[in-house]
Protein backbone atom coordinates (compact mmCIF):
# COMPACT_ATOMS: atom_id res chain seq x y z
CA UNK A 1 0.00 0.00 0.00
CA UNK A 2 1.07 3.69 -1.03
CA UNK A 3 1.93 5.13 2.35
CA UNK A 4 2.16 8.77 3.31
CA UNK A 5 5.88 9.06 2.32
CA UNK A 6 5.13 7.82 -0.90
CA UNK A 7 1.74 9.63 -1.25
CA UNK A 8 3.80 13.29 -0.75
CA UNK A 9 6.68 12.21 -3.35
CA UNK A 10 3.78 11.90 -5.85
CA UNK A 11 1.92 14.86 -5.16
CA UNK A 12 4.92 16.96 -5.65
CA UNK A 13 6.17 15.04 -8.28
CA UNK A 14 3.05 15.76 -10.24
CA UNK A 15 2.75 18.96 -9.30
CA UNK A 16 6.03 20.59 -10.55
CA UNK A 17 5.80 18.40 -14.14
CA UNK A 18 4.65 19.60 -16.93
CA UNK A 19 4.77 15.84 -19.02
CA UNK A 20 4.73 12.51 -17.16
CA UNK A 21 4.76 9.03 -18.88
CA UNK A 22 2.78 5.91 -17.81
CA UNK A 23 4.19 2.78 -18.56
CA UNK A 24 2.98 -0.94 -18.61
CA UNK A 25 5.71 -3.55 -17.70
CA UNK A 26 5.27 -6.95 -19.59
CA UNK A 27 4.03 -8.70 -16.49
CA UNK A 28 0.70 -6.37 -16.46
CA UNK A 29 -2.52 -7.96 -16.00
CA UNK A 30 -5.94 -6.82 -16.25
CA UNK A 31 -6.08 -5.02 -12.83
CA UNK A 32 -2.84 -3.51 -13.94
CA UNK A 33 -4.08 -1.92 -17.03
CA UNK A 34 -7.18 -0.87 -15.65
CA UNK A 35 -5.74 1.06 -12.91
CA UNK A 36 -2.80 2.25 -15.77
CA UNK A 37 -5.15 3.51 -17.64
CA UNK A 38 -7.52 5.45 -14.78
CA UNK A 39 -4.18 7.36 -13.75
CA UNK A 40 -3.31 8.54 -17.37
CA UNK A 41 -6.91 10.08 -18.12
CA UNK A 42 -7.01 11.29 -14.53
CA UNK A 43 -3.69 13.19 -15.41
CA UNK A 44 -4.92 14.41 -18.99
CA UNK A 45 -8.11 15.37 -17.32
CA UNK A 46 -5.98 17.31 -15.11
CA UNK A 47 -4.19 19.27 -17.80
CA UNK A 48 -1.27 17.64 -17.78
CA UNK A 49 0.87 16.38 -20.94
CA UNK A 50 0.43 12.60 -20.14
CA UNK A 51 1.36 9.47 -22.87
CA UNK A 52 0.61 5.72 -21.66
CA UNK A 53 3.11 3.14 -23.67
CA UNK A 54 3.40 -0.63 -23.16
CA UNK A 55 6.03 -2.77 -25.06
CA UNK A 56 3.73 -5.31 -25.95
CA UNK A 57 0.23 -5.03 -27.80
CA UNK A 58 -2.92 -4.62 -25.67
CA UNK A 59 -4.96 -7.39 -26.93
CA UNK A 60 -8.79 -7.83 -27.06
CA UNK A 61 -9.02 -9.19 -23.63
CA UNK A 62 -8.83 -5.35 -22.48
CA UNK A 63 -10.66 -4.41 -24.90
CA UNK A 64 -13.83 -3.13 -22.18
CA UNK A 65 -11.55 -0.67 -20.70
CA UNK A 66 -11.98 3.12 -21.71
CA UNK A 67 -8.96 4.40 -23.58
CA UNK A 68 -6.88 1.20 -24.06
CA UNK A 69 -6.97 2.58 -27.65
CA UNK A 70 -4.44 5.22 -26.52
CA UNK A 71 -1.84 2.75 -25.27
CA UNK A 72 1.39 3.28 -28.06
CA UNK A 73 4.27 1.13 -28.43
CA UNK A 74 7.04 3.91 -28.24
CA UNK A 75 7.71 6.74 -26.40
CA UNK A 76 8.96 9.38 -28.54
CA UNK A 77 11.56 11.63 -27.95
CA UNK A 78 13.95 14.54 -28.97
CA UNK A 79 17.22 12.44 -30.71
CA UNK A 80 16.16 11.32 -34.33
CA UNK A 81 17.96 7.94 -35.19
CA UNK A 82 18.33 6.81 -38.49
CA UNK A 83 18.85 3.09 -39.34
CA UNK A 84 19.64 0.82 -42.29
CA UNK A 85 21.00 -2.62 -42.75
CA UNK A 86 24.78 -2.75 -42.08
CA UNK A 87 27.67 -4.99 -43.59
CA UNK A 88 30.48 -5.02 -41.27
CA UNK A 89 33.42 -2.47 -42.75
CA UNK A 90 31.31 -1.43 -45.40
CA UNK A 91 31.20 2.64 -44.47
CA UNK A 92 34.02 4.02 -45.61
CA UNK A 93 33.12 7.22 -44.35
CA UNK A 94 30.18 9.44 -42.18
CA UNK A 95 29.43 13.08 -42.52
CA UNK A 96 27.06 15.72 -42.37
CA UNK A 97 27.18 19.26 -44.43
CA UNK A 98 24.47 22.22 -44.43
CA UNK A 99 23.23 23.78 -47.34
CA UNK A 100 20.15 26.21 -47.47
CA UNK A 101 18.95 25.89 -44.24
CA UNK A 102 18.97 21.89 -44.49
CA UNK A 103 21.02 19.25 -42.95
CA UNK A 104 22.47 16.53 -45.01
CA UNK A 105 24.03 13.70 -43.25
CA UNK A 106 26.27 11.36 -46.33
CA UNK A 107 26.68 8.60 -45.63
CA UNK A 108 29.77 6.78 -48.14
CA UNK A 109 30.24 2.83 -49.35
CA UNK A 110 33.65 1.32 -49.00
CA UNK A 111 35.10 0.95 -52.63
CA UNK A 112 33.68 -2.81 -53.43
CA UNK A 113 29.71 -2.16 -51.70
CA UNK A 114 27.13 -0.70 -52.54
CA UNK A 115 25.68 2.58 -51.97
CA UNK A 116 23.48 2.55 -49.28
CA UNK A 117 19.47 1.88 -50.33
CA UNK A 118 17.18 4.69 -49.66
CA UNK A 119 14.15 2.50 -49.31
CA UNK A 120 15.72 1.05 -46.48
CA UNK A 121 16.39 3.68 -44.29
CA UNK A 122 14.38 3.83 -41.09
CA UNK A 123 13.76 6.74 -38.66
CA UNK A 124 12.79 6.54 -35.44
CA UNK A 125 13.13 8.53 -32.17
CA UNK A 126 14.77 8.16 -28.52
CA UNK A 127 15.49 10.26 -25.74
CA UNK A 128 11.82 10.24 -24.37
CA UNK A 129 11.56 13.45 -22.21
CA UNK A 130 9.15 13.13 -19.38
CA UNK A 131 9.18 15.26 -15.53
CA UNK A 132 7.55 12.01 -13.91
CA UNK A 133 7.50 8.33 -14.85
CA UNK A 134 4.60 5.81 -13.45
CA UNK A 135 5.55 2.28 -14.20
CA UNK A 136 2.85 -0.28 -13.54
CA UNK A 137 4.08 -3.99 -12.93
CA UNK A 138 7.55 -3.37 -12.19
CA UNK A 139 9.83 -6.37 -12.07
CA UNK A 140 12.80 -4.91 -13.48
CA UNK A 141 14.01 -1.94 -15.81
CA UNK A 142 15.40 -4.39 -18.30
CA UNK A 143 12.06 -6.00 -18.18
CA UNK A 144 10.96 -2.69 -20.59
CA UNK A 145 13.35 -3.45 -23.15
CA UNK A 146 13.86 -1.52 -25.73
CA UNK A 147 11.69 1.30 -24.11
CA UNK A 148 14.47 1.27 -21.58
CA UNK A 149 17.01 1.00 -23.63
CA UNK A 150 16.35 3.68 -25.83
CA UNK A 151 15.47 6.31 -22.84
CA UNK A 152 18.01 5.24 -19.64
CA UNK A 153 18.37 8.94 -18.78
CA UNK A 154 14.74 9.16 -18.30
CA UNK A 155 14.05 5.88 -16.75
CA UNK A 156 17.19 6.66 -14.02
CA UNK A 157 16.28 10.42 -13.51
CA UNK A 158 14.39 10.93 -9.78
CA UNK A 159 11.13 10.94 -10.54
CA UNK A 160 10.29 7.58 -11.02
CA UNK A 161 7.68 5.76 -9.07
CA UNK A 162 7.16 2.07 -9.70
CA UNK A 163 3.40 0.11 -8.62
CA UNK A 164 4.53 -3.60 -8.38
CA UNK A 165 1.99 -6.43 -7.60
CA UNK A 166 1.23 -6.13 -3.91
CA UNK A 167 -1.09 -9.38 -2.27
CA UNK A 168 -3.00 -7.21 0.22
CA UNK A 169 -4.21 -4.53 -2.07
CA UNK A 170 -5.05 -4.65 -5.72
CA UNK A 171 -3.69 -1.97 -9.03
CA UNK A 172 -6.67 -0.50 -8.90
CA UNK A 173 -7.36 0.20 -5.26
CA UNK A 174 -4.23 2.16 -4.74
CA UNK A 175 -4.51 4.16 -7.80
CA UNK A 176 -8.51 4.96 -6.43
CA UNK A 177 -6.91 5.83 -2.88
CA UNK A 178 -3.94 7.88 -4.59
CA UNK A 179 -6.79 9.81 -6.88
CA UNK A 180 -9.20 9.79 -3.78
CA UNK A 181 -6.51 11.34 -1.62
CA UNK A 182 -4.66 13.55 -4.11
CA UNK A 183 -7.71 15.17 -5.23
CA UNK A 184 -7.24 14.43 -9.01
CA UNK A 185 -9.46 14.36 -11.49
CA UNK A 186 -12.02 11.65 -11.96
CA UNK A 187 -15.28 10.66 -14.23
CA UNK A 188 -17.35 8.04 -14.79
CA UNK A 189 -14.98 6.77 -17.43
CA UNK A 190 -11.85 6.54 -15.06
CA UNK A 191 -14.38 5.37 -12.16
CA UNK A 192 -15.45 2.63 -14.29
CA UNK A 193 -12.05 1.02 -15.48
CA UNK A 194 -11.17 1.14 -11.50
CA UNK A 195 -14.04 -0.66 -10.48
CA UNK A 196 -13.55 -3.19 -13.43
CA UNK A 197 -9.73 -3.67 -11.75
CA UNK A 198 -10.92 -4.20 -8.38
CA UNK A 199 -13.64 -6.89 -9.49
CA UNK A 200 -11.64 -8.68 -11.50
CA UNK A 201 -8.46 -8.78 -9.10
CA UNK A 202 -11.00 -9.47 -5.69
CA UNK A 203 -13.52 -12.12 -8.13
CA UNK A 204 -15.88 -10.25 -7.38
CA UNK A 205 -15.65 -8.57 -3.65
CA UNK A 206 -14.92 -11.82 -2.39
CA UNK A 207 -14.88 -11.67 1.37
CA UNK A 208 -11.01 -13.51 0.83
CA UNK A 209 -9.74 -10.84 -0.84
CA UNK A 210 -11.42 -7.66 -0.39
CA UNK A 211 -10.68 -5.76 2.84
CA UNK A 212 -13.03 -3.01 4.66
CA UNK A 213 -10.53 -0.46 2.59
CA UNK A 214 -11.58 -2.22 -0.68
CA UNK A 215 -15.07 -2.05 -0.14
CA UNK A 216 -14.55 2.21 1.04
CA UNK A 217 -12.66 2.60 -2.64
CA UNK A 218 -15.56 1.07 -4.25
CA UNK A 219 -18.31 3.24 -2.69
CA UNK A 220 -15.76 6.05 -3.82
CA UNK A 221 -15.98 5.04 -7.44
CA UNK A 222 -19.75 4.29 -7.38
CA UNK A 223 -20.24 7.66 -6.10
CA UNK A 224 -17.88 9.02 -9.01
CA UNK A 225 -20.32 7.28 -11.62
CA UNK A 226 -18.68 4.04 -11.95
CA UNK A 227 -20.45 1.11 -13.42
CA UNK A 228 -20.03 -2.76 -12.13
CA UNK A 229 -19.32 -5.20 -14.36
CA UNK A 230 -22.07 -7.50 -15.34
CA UNK A 231 -20.22 -10.34 -14.93
CA UNK A 232 -16.91 -11.25 -13.54
CA UNK A 233 -14.87 -13.41 -16.22
CA UNK A 234 -12.20 -14.75 -13.58
CA UNK A 235 -10.08 -16.50 -17.00
CA UNK A 236 -8.98 -12.87 -17.41
CA UNK A 237 -8.21 -11.75 -13.60
CA UNK A 238 -5.85 -13.26 -10.73
CA UNK A 239 -6.61 -15.00 -8.32
CA UNK A 240 -4.74 -14.72 -4.54
CA UNK A 241 -3.34 -18.24 -3.39
CA UNK A 242 -3.01 -18.26 0.42
CA UNK A 243 0.26 -18.20 2.09
CA UNK A 244 1.43 -21.60 3.28
CA UNK A 245 4.44 -21.37 5.70
CA UNK A 246 7.43 -21.34 4.61
CA UNK A 247 6.17 -20.42 1.00
CA UNK A 248 6.28 -17.31 -0.33
CA UNK A 249 2.64 -15.46 -1.91
CA UNK A 250 2.42 -16.65 -5.42
CA UNK A 251 0.28 -15.19 -8.00
CA UNK A 252 -1.92 -17.56 -10.10
CA UNK A 253 -4.77 -17.73 -12.72
CA UNK A 254 -8.08 -19.24 -11.66
CA UNK A 255 -10.76 -20.83 -14.17
CA UNK A 256 -13.40 -18.56 -15.11
CA UNK A 257 -16.26 -18.23 -12.94
CA UNK A 258 -19.82 -18.11 -14.69
CA UNK A 259 -22.71 -16.87 -13.12
CA UNK A 260 -25.21 -19.52 -15.47
CA UNK A 261 -27.63 -21.72 -13.56
CA UNK A 262 -26.41 -25.18 -13.21
CA UNK A 263 -27.67 -27.72 -16.27
CA UNK A 264 -30.36 -29.88 -15.07
CA UNK A 265 -29.58 -33.73 -15.43
CA UNK A 266 -30.37 -35.02 -18.52
CA UNK A 267 -33.54 -37.32 -16.91
CA UNK A 268 -35.60 -34.48 -15.65
CA UNK A 269 -35.94 -33.14 -19.11
CA UNK A 270 -37.91 -36.43 -19.89
CA UNK A 271 -41.64 -36.42 -20.37
CA UNK A 272 -43.29 -37.67 -17.20
CA UNK A 273 -46.92 -39.51 -17.02
CA UNK A 274 -48.58 -38.94 -13.55
CA UNK A 275 -51.03 -41.49 -12.93
CA UNK A 276 -54.36 -40.86 -10.21
CA UNK A 277 -53.97 -42.64 -6.96
CA UNK A 278 -57.86 -41.92 -6.41
CA UNK A 279 -60.43 -44.22 -7.57
CA UNK A 280 -63.89 -43.18 -8.91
Amino acid sequence: MIDQNQTTSINSAIKDSKSVLVVLSPRINFDGVAAALSLFLSLEKSGKQVNIVSSEAMTVKYSSLIGVNRVGNKIGGRNLIVSFDYTEESIEKVSYQIENSKFNLMIQPKEGFKPLNAEQVEYSYAGGNADCVFIFGFNSLEELGKLYQDNRAMFDQEKVFKFTYNPSSSFSEEISRLIHNLQLSIDPDIASNLMSGIERSTRGFDPALASADTFEMAAFLLRSGGQRQNRVSLNQSTQLKRKEPGKPVTLSTPVEQTTDEPEAPPEWLEPKIYKSNTRS
